[in-house]
């Protein structure tokens, strides 16, 4: 917002070294009172819509609840009205923190109690957008013999996609990513590789975690065979176990020196990846995981040892 540089400019300016005070010195300096100021010859009320997407993954939790107090705060503004949306798993630190609110200081929404409904009309109208972008995309690069029909992926497919996703809209939003990567076939051959995947004969939040990632890792692994399926293993536990569990993520040069490899191997390693990973095209910027259940994923203890987990 243009009318706040100035202040947040002079609070900078007054104190360079902000970013490492207190959070409550931080939010005073740069939101508090920045709004205060801006606002003051202002004859309107401004509404201001702000989200905070998983809060729980802050890495301190008692920076959650100090977050959530100092959001709170933000209701004493006269001339700005500010609806904050935070999303975020039910941890202790979160209910602690809303508990130290008034009660009408806030609504809570729990996912799970979201009629299904709306659950399925929301992921299904995010497939249809998706996958009609994909395959628009796709028409406009290759020759006509070879287009996506028209009225692909069909109807059929968007609503079994859809009966697989519900309820977790990471699911969509990964089979979106794997069936727009232009690193493997085409996009008809991807959407046939996730359902095949469909199991429905458990419906649990495990199956369902297998559902999402086996066929990305599997289609990774049906190229190799014998000692390459074997090194692969080894360079996935290598390099994208290092990803998993580095608490504070690396950028994939500073990744391969750590490991005492080529920056090349880690580049061909993860570049059939970026459907579960965040790979930017700067090497200096860090590899992330796109979700945090690829993260459960990867670490369930109940898939160690069984014959189709390679990693």
């Amino acid at each position: 917002m243009p009318a706040l540089v100035p202040y947040v400019r002079s609070a900078t300016n007054a104190e360079p070294n902000i970013s490492t005070k207190f959070l409550k010195e931080q939010f005073e300096k740069l939101i508090f009172q920045p709004f205060s100021q801006a606002m003051q010859t202002s004859t309107q009320v401004l509404i201001l819509a702000i989200v905070v997407d998983a809060l729980d993954e802050c890495d301190r939790e008692g920076d959650i609840r100090t977050i959530l107090h100092l959001l709170s705060q933000t209701k004493n503004l006269q001339s700005v009205h500010m609806h904050i949306f935070v999303t975020s798993r039910p941890e202790l630190p979160i209910q602690l923190g809303f508990k130290e609110m008034a009660p009408d200081a806030y609504e809570d929404m729990v996912l799970e109690k979201i009629p299904q409904v709306a659950i399925e009309h929301d992921i299904s109208v995010y497939l249809r957008y998706e996958l009609t972008k994909i395959k628009e995309e796709y028409n406009a690069t290759v020759p006509s013999d070879s287009q996506l029909l028209f009225d692909w992926p069909g109807e059929g497919n968007i609503q079994a996609l859809t009966t697989m996703a519900v309820p977790l809209f990471i699911f969509a939003a990964t089979v979106r990513r794997f069936i727009g990567d232009d690193t493997w076939n085409d996009p008809d051959e991807q959407l046939k590789t996730v359902l095949k995947y469909w199991t429905t004969s458990q419906g649990n939040q495990e199956s369902r975690l297998d559902e999402v990632y086996l066929p990305i890792l599997k289609q990774l692994a049906a190229r190799h065979k014998g000692p390459d399926m074997e090194r692969l293993a080894e360079e996935f536990k290598e390099i994208v176990g290092s990803i998993v569990i580095l608490a504070n993520p690396l950028a994939r040069s500073s990744l391969a020196t750590l490991l005492g490899i080529s920056k090349r191997t880690v580049n061909s390693k993860l570049r059939h990846l970026h459907s579960v990973l965040s790979i930017p095209s700067d090497q200096n910027l860090p590899v992330r995981l796109l979700h945090l259940s690829f993260w459960d994923f990867l670490l369930d203890p109940k898939k160690k040892g069984k014959s189709e987990v390679w990693f």
